[in-house]
């Protein structure tokens, strides 16, 4: 609705949240600081993944291609020390547990932004990135079930984003194999599971919010 303005906007914001990763280098990452890493140093190693996204609603899939190799490299360095830092350091605070559940968005993101800014996209990549994802979705799920025991935390907002992402790259995928005349069933009834997941805990988070109002 506001033109050209849009693509400015989205410009600043991928240099936004370059310079945000740089910040958050300097200030943050440091061998000694991995007890303090969480899954949610995803977001910003990851999260300029969105980029890849929306890079075709302005023509930029080459930039979105190149965002989506970084974002995924990042993910890949960042899952070692983020993955070695729970198995190591346990977390103790209760507020800090539903991080875990931003473990099944970095993965996704990639695959969505992937499957959106790729001129020409690999099976093999798409099944490599689903798997994983679908293997860390399944790790925040079974978390899921024992952060809804604790009181509330303003945490619980990870119980949205990163089950919205992967319904949303499930069902990419789902579309991917289908245009490529090799549908694979499960992931339509996949989709739609995660779908109907994300949906129920984005409203449970925000009626706990309201609830704190």
């Amino acid at each position: 609705y506001i033109g050209q303005a849009s693509m400015t906007i989205w410009f600043a914001a991928i240099i936004l949240h370059a310079a945000l990763v740089i910040f958050f280098t300097v200030s943050f990452i440091r061998a000694k600081n991995i007890p303090d890493f969480l899954a949610s140093y995803f977001i910003v190693y990851v999260g300029m993944a969105v980029a890849s996204v929306s890079a075709p609603a302005y023509g930029m899939q080459p930039l979105g291609y190149g965002i989506f190799v970084l974002s995924f490299v990042l993910f890949l360095v960042l899952f070692v020390f983020v993955t070695f830092r729970y198995l190591k350091y346990p977390v103790k605070k209760d507020s800090l547990k539903p991080l875990f559940c931003i473990y099944t968005a970095p993965c996704s993101l990639c695959l969505a932004g992937y499957l959106q800014s790729a001129s020409v996209k690999s099976a093999g990549m798409v099944i490599f990135m689903l798997v994983f994802s679908f293997a860390l979705y399944l790790a925040a799920f079974i978390n899921l079930f024992r952060c809804l025991a604790l009181p509330f935390f303003p945490s619980y907002a990870a119980f949205t984003f990163p089950f919205v992402i992967s319904a949303i790259a499930v069902k990419q995928t789902n579309a991917f194999f289908l245009k490529a005349g090799e549908p694979l069933m499960w992931l339509k009834y996949a989709a739609s599971a995660e779908t109907v997941i994300a949906a129920v805990m984005v409203l449970y988070t925000f009626v706990r919010f309201l609830k704190e109002v």
